[in-house]
């Protein structure tokens, strides 16, 4: 008997605007699945932008409740990853979002709590980025992420603030 796929990973490292089209050709699984996109280190960035965007906007992605895009946003300026989660048709079914190691600020995470695509995230991953009092007022008066039970804001910038108002929201669901 044979394991239906429970994980899939998509190393982006390599792939170029060529095969943008190829991703948007995935389809769904007939199950819920684990979705984590990597991205190595590469000097092709820009080509690596193109595939991702695609891949974001896949139809493989409606299988996605728990998705793992962290590390993809390793420079000052780069992909929109949350803009493009935003416009995403897939992800309004996802469960489980780490978007941790992704140079997110506050502008981000004001974006992200604006976006209703994410009302079904209950455990989110915030780790590890730049978020600061801002964003994180943002993310506690944010009407989409009502069911958001667990949040992991770890490595931020984040004040005392900002802490407060994320305990009041959250309570014992907060990593800070």
């Amino acid at each position: 008997m044979r394991e239906p796929v429970a994980d899939v990973v998509f190393d982006v490292a390599s792939a170029g605007p060529e095969r943008a089209v190829d991703a948007r050709t995935l389809l769904p699984f007939a199950h819920p699945v684990a979705v984590k996109v990597v991205r190595l280190p590469s000097n092709s960035r820009g080509q690596q932008d193109a595939f991702f965007a695609a891949l974001i906007s896949s139809p493989v992605m409606a299988s996605a409740l728990d998705v793992t895009l962290a590390g993809l946003y390793p420079g000052r300026t780069g992909t929109p990853l949350v803009s493009w989660l935003s416009k995403s048709p897939f992800f309004g079914r996802v469960r489980n979002l780490n978007l941790s190691y992704n140079w997110f600020g506050d502008p981000e995470a004001c974006d992200l709590a604006q976006s209703p695509r994410l009302a079904r995230v209950e455990r989110l991953s915030l780790a590890h980025n730049r978020i600061g009092n801002a964003g994180a007022l943002a993310l506690v008066r944010s009407p989409h992420l009502r069911n958001v039970a667990h949040i992991d804001l770890s490595g931020n910038r984040i004040g005392g603030d900002g802490l407060a108002a994320l305990a009041a929201r959250f309570g014992g669901g907060l990593v800070a």
